[in-house]
Order: C-alpha cells, then structure tokens, then sequence
C-alpha cells in the first residue's frame, strides 16, 4: 500500500509523492511534478545529483518536505534512479537547520549582459 504526499520545496507545493517503498528512513517513490517554475528548477536540480555522492556529502544535495493532512516530514532528496526518487527523512531539528543551510539553491537566472561580461573577464585571465 502506498501513501501519497504532497511535496514542498523551498516553500512551494512542486507536486505529488507516492512513497512505493520505504526502509529505515528513506523513501523511494515517485513524483509527479505541478506544471510549474518550481517544479521544473527542482527537476533541473535533482537530475545533475549523483545518489552516491549527495548520500557521502549532503551539501551537494537539496532539502524538501512532505505533507499529508497535518503531517509533515522534512526530507533530504538524494536524487532519481530509473524514474523513483529517493529521499531520505530527516528528523533531528539541529540537523534539519543545518543541511537547510548548506544544501544546493537552484542557480539564479543572470542577464546575459553579466553572463557576458564575466565570460569576457574569463577570457582575459
């Protein structure tokens, strides 16, 4: 039996979670995403994570939440195997405050006069 959640990220309702599997903590499942900005940065972002290495070095990783009626649960997402996505719950607040420090933003959308400008400067080095 499955349990559905809503999913949370960066303060924003990215869609939905089906938890298919779950042992010790972490979760396997699969998300189905709003059609929305949001959304399609944080499929941008879990798709550059490599589970290994996010698992060894938490900071390259990225925090969300689920939700269900009043439930909520803070999860680190570790990234996607063969369309599941694998997070891990979190429930120490020290550690929640942490890893939401530190974790992966989505890069922020520069002009393309900076882009060029710090290409240029690149260049000239």
């Amino acid at each position: 039996m499955s349990e559905a959640y809503s999913l949370l990220w960066q303060g924003e309702d990215i869609g939905t979670y089906e938890i298919v599997q779950s042992d010790m903590g972490i979760f396997d499942g699969h998300w189905t995403g709003n059609d929305n900005p949001k959304a399609r940065d944080f499929e941008k972002l879990i798709n550059t994570f490599e589970i290994k290495k996010v698992f060894a070095k938490p900071q390259l990783g990225t925090m969300a939440m689920l939700i269900r009626d009043r439930n909520e649960i803070h999860v680190f997402v570790l990234g996607m195997i063969d369309g599941m996505l694998t997070l891990k719950m979190v429930a120490d607040q020290g550690a929640i405050d942490w890893l939401e420090k530190t974790t992966k933003k989505p890069e922020r959308h520069r002009s393309i006069l900076v882009r060029m400008f710090r290409s240029l400067f690149r260049k000239r080095a």
